[in-house]
């Protein structure tokens, strides 16, 4: 199955990808969500720096002498409550919007809550500091409003498979520094008790995501999902160049025998850490990672690649009557090899293909993409459109 178009944010993409899997017949074992008032201490978006904490609703806070909360976006507070007691005779707010400006919003004695004042409840802060006039804070309590009331969304999908059994995980999230992204996995089972990162015999990738339009194209089958996701904003001040990143998520066409290796699951992905998608360079289609025998391992392919392994060097060029020359992408080791990319392959471009151009290899249609910002025709593959 093989759907194109345009989302905004990753959480937006989440749900093409989940609809669209439902619709290849796959199944949605789990979901799950965060909200801003629901932000877990140890969340992996919260700065690790003395006292600074995230808010938890209906969670009692230790008693402290300050207390802050950090967000990855900006909110609008609207109100606060805390336990006092015959020490504290009041709070003080102070917020920090996105520029680091500092504002004191109130300083007042407070019986237990209060409204936050206009204008600073119209204001998005990224940071907010409660101080006690005297003594220490207990019980704080922050009332927030976003413009993205959700912080995360974790989707699990099982391919409805017991002989082919294939567990596809994502997550969509924001954090700090203006990243919205998506992370994945694949892994050997399904916990409900565990986050993406956590689930059985798993290797976690990225795609680098953005709050504003994205172009994206999804082929998926009853054994792995390929996504293309391109970003263009050429008034970003890190990025104007076109960015085309690509993940590949599942299995691979085995050689050996059909079910030779049957978790023979690959990650291929932008990257594997949380970056801005500005900081993209390639995605690892030449050193994918493949779930072999238990465990992940880095491994080779074919898939070309620029300067040193493009089709130059091994005398291949495009045809004088301009037609495509392709081949599958072969996944390796010094041991073994293993199978190759279902649905992506090499290809050799003749003048005027671009990224995201429709080709025909074998009668069927195809999606070219090349591995990096811009496109270099020596460097590129194509991922079929069904």
């Amino acid at each position: 199955m093989y759907v194109e178009g345009t989302c905004t944010g990753m959480f937006e993409l989440l749900e093409v990808i989940k609809t669209t899997a439902i619709s290849a017949g796959w199944k949605v074992v789990g979901e799950k969500e965060v909200l801003y008032n629901d932000i877990p201490r140890d969340a992996k978006y919260c700065i690790p720096d003395g006292d600074i904490y995230s808010i938890k609703a209906n969670k009692t806070t230790p008693s402290r002498s300050s207390f802050r909360v950090i967000m990855p976006r900006g909110f609008k507070p609207f109100s606060l409550s805390y336990e006092k007691n015959s020490q504290n005779k009041g709070v003080t707010l102070y917020g920090v919007l996105f520029d680091q400006t500092r504002e004191l919003i109130f300083k007042e004695n407070l019986e237990s809550n209060a409204a936050i004042p206009v204008p600073f409840n119209e204001k998005e802060y990224i940071q907010i500091e409660a101080i006690p006039n005297g003594g220490e804070i207990y019980d704080f309590h922050l009332n927030l409003q976003s413009s993205s009331p959700i912080l995360e969304k974790e989707i699990f999908l099982h391919n409805n498979d017991d002989v082919n059994n294939v567990f596809l995980n994502f997550k969509a999230f924001i954090e700090h520094i203006d990243k919205t992204n998506l992370m994945f996995g694949t892994s050997t089972g399904y916990s409900p008790d565990f986050s993406v990162e956590k689930q059985i015999n798993t290797k976690i990738g990225y795609l680098y995501g953005d709050d504003k339009e994205m172009e994206y194209k999804i082929s998926i089958n009853n054994s792995r999902i390929v996504i293309i996701l391109k970003i263009h904003h050429p008034g970003d001040v890190d990025q104007k160049n076109e960015v085309w990143q690509f993940a590949y998520l599942g299995r691979i066409r085995i050689y050996g025998g059909e079910w030779a290796l049957p978790d023979c699951n690959a990650v291929i992905c932008s990257g594997f850490e949380s970056l801005r998608w500005s900081e993209f360079v390639k995605a690892n289609i030449q050193k994918p990672f493949l779930n072999a025998g238990g465990n992940f391992i880095e491994i080779l392919s074919t898939a070309f690649s620029s300067p040193t392994q493009n089709p130059q060097n091994c005398n291949i060029v495009a045809p004088p009557n301009k037609s495509i020359f392709s081949m599958p992408i072969i996944c390796y080791d010094n041991s073994n090899i293993y199978g190759e990319l279902d649905g992506v392959i090499n290809v050799v471009l003749p003048d005027g293909v671009n990224n995201g151009d429709e080709i025909s290899i074998d009668d069927k249609p195809y999606t070219v993409i090349s591995n990096g910002i811009g496109f270099n025709k020596f460097d590129a593959f194509a991922v079929i459109k069904e």
